[in-house]
């Protein structure tokens, strides 16, 4: 088209000239009309054409990056769309500009409120230019630790909400663009989304068929379901069957939260048996998430200018929801695995496991050659499954094993 276009205009200045060779000056106002209007026409391509970029789509299991540009270097966000705005992790706050511009209290950000803003620097994702109002600065370290990768900052609805974005957790790729692609409605149930304040969006949905909910769709919530303590007592005596876990938070180390099993939920046409739903250890209007352990089932695109959700069944749709069976909760810093915490009765505590234990290998294998993911992967892989230990204590080396158990 830009061929076309400027063959167009090399033509249109050929006839100008001849039009002020002939002193015709009827043709002059109209070639110089025509001029401007294919100027206007092949300006279209370079503001608005074709906002499409595929990134690879990095799940760690509890929460999923993305590649970015950030001041000319390759960083990895995490994709956020809790988030009313984007950050940057502090370890880059002396390359960042303070703004004028302040926020308010109920602008979030990774589930904490932001009250000032940084200029936002060059930033692009896939090569879409984030040109947004302003940034927030927030200490990641926890999700580094947690994740045990590379995480320099949040890409928030800020910026998310003026694309439609394609999460493919079978070929591990995000897609950001202006359009619906036509072959990821297929087959896709589609779901008109609530507006939320902040630019953030719900999904309606039925737990155990009696309680009717907006969820606030959030890909950095790692449980499939995650309710505030009023809706979670409406579920009848959830505490007759719950498993106690960590939530990671920026303004806290980790906050109690627990588990428990929905018999069903209902989205859309489609039921969700036995999904895992997490007590939100906050009182907040927006403790009611929907989260990544939901998306993982599908390929879900996200109309965010049309308030619309496309779920796809992907190749783990119908795979059981599972948790932790061994009891620990772990952290990684540089190579060093270590036990932040340890479930009571869990399986990991009766072996004799603490606080501050390094882990050194795993079923035999070295655990700093493995991703955290796998890890956390392994200790949840089957109920029954005997898994051995090595361990470092006030340098002592220690050999625990045990047999993972399924708690809910």
């Amino acid at each position: 088209m830009k061929i076309t276009l400027l063959l167009l205009l090399l033509l249109s200045t050929a006839c100008f000239r001849v039009a002020v060779a002939a002193q015709d000056k009827s043709r002059i106002v109209s070639f110089t009309g025509g001029l401007l209007m294919l100027a206007a026409i092949g300006e279209l391509p370079a503001n608005s054409a074709e906002q499409t970029a595929q990134l690879p789509l990095l799940d760690e299991g509890v929460l999923i990056r993305v590649p970015v540009t950030l001041f000319g270097e390759t960083h990895y966000f995490i994709v956020d769309t809790e988030s009313s705005v984007s950050a940057i992790d502090a370890s880059y706050r002396d390359r960042l500009v303070a703004s004028p511009w302040l926020g308010s209290t109920d602008i979030s950000l990774f589930q904490t409120e932001v009250r000032a803003l940084y200029q936002c620097p060059e930033l692009s994702v896939g090569g879409i230019r984030a040109d947004l109002q302003g940034v927030g600065c927030v200490d990641l370290g926890m999700m580094k630790r947690i994740t045990g990768e590379q995480c320099d900052g949040i890409l928030g609805m800020d910026f998310l909400q003026n694309y439609v974005v394609s999460m493919d957790f079978d070929k591990q790729t995000l897609t950001i663009g202006d359009r619906v692609p036509e072959d990821l409605t297929k087959g896709a149930a589609r779901i008109l989304l609530t507006r939320m304040a902040n630019n953030r969006v719900g999904v309606p949905a039925l737990l155990n068929r009696t309680l009717s909910l907006v969820l606030l769709l959030d890909s950095a919530s790692t449980s499939s379901v995650c309710l505030g303590k009023a809706n979670w007592n409406k579920l009848g005596n959830p505490q007759a069957g719950t498993q106690r876990r960590l939530i990671a938070m920026i303004e806290n180390p980790a906050a109690e939260s627990f588990k428990l099993r929905l018999r069903e939920m209902q989205v859309a046409s489609d039921d969700y048996p036995n999904l895992l739903c997490s007590l939100w250890p906050r009182e907040d209007a927006t403790s009611d998430h929907i989260g990544l352990a939901f998306l993982r089932r599908h390929v879900a695109t996200i109309d965010f200018p049309n308030k619309t959700l496309y779920l796809r069944p992907g190749q783990h749709f119908r795979d059981a929801d599972e948790t932790d069976m061994s009891g620990l909760h772990l952290l990684r810093e540089g190579e060093r695995t270590f036990v932040y915490s340890v479930d009571e009765g869990s399986p990991a505590a009766a072996a004799g496991m603490k606080a501050g234990d390094v882990l050194v290998t795993l079923d035999g294998e070295s655990v700093s050659a493995k991703k955290m993911r796998d890890i956390r992967q392994q200790l949840r892989a089957k109920d029954g499954v005997e898994v051995t230990l090595e361990l470092r204590r006030n340098k002592h080396l220690v050999k625990v094993v045990f047999q993972l158990k399924k708690i809910l």
